[in-house]
């Protein structure tokens, strides 16, 4: 399962529509990031308190589980197979 922004660049390539090369990731890959960085209640927190800008730093801070940062490699790799090098 993924979520609203991939499902709109899925439908959008599959209408014909001319779109950059992407991967996803996995919804249940992205819960389970914002858990094991409590996220979740850190976001509540800021959006109660009114410091909705808090919310992209504290996910851009946000460490990644090895098994996500290995699926995210391979997918970069999979990438660099068709557009050369890019920098993971």
């Amino acid at each position: 399962m993924y979520g609203g922004k991939a499902d709109s660049l899925l439908r959008l390539k599959s209408n014909g529509f001319k779109v950059p090369e992407f991967f996803m990731i996995d919804i249940n890959d992205y819960k389970q990031f914002l858990e094991d960085n409590n996220l979740m209640e850190k976001i509540e927190r800021y959006l109660k308190d009114g410091k909705r800008e808090l919310i992209s730093l504290a996910i851009i801070n946000g460490k990644i589980n090895e098994k996500l940062k290995s699926k995210i490699k391979e997918e970069f790799k999979k990438l660099n197979s068709k557009f050369g090098t890019i920098k993971v």
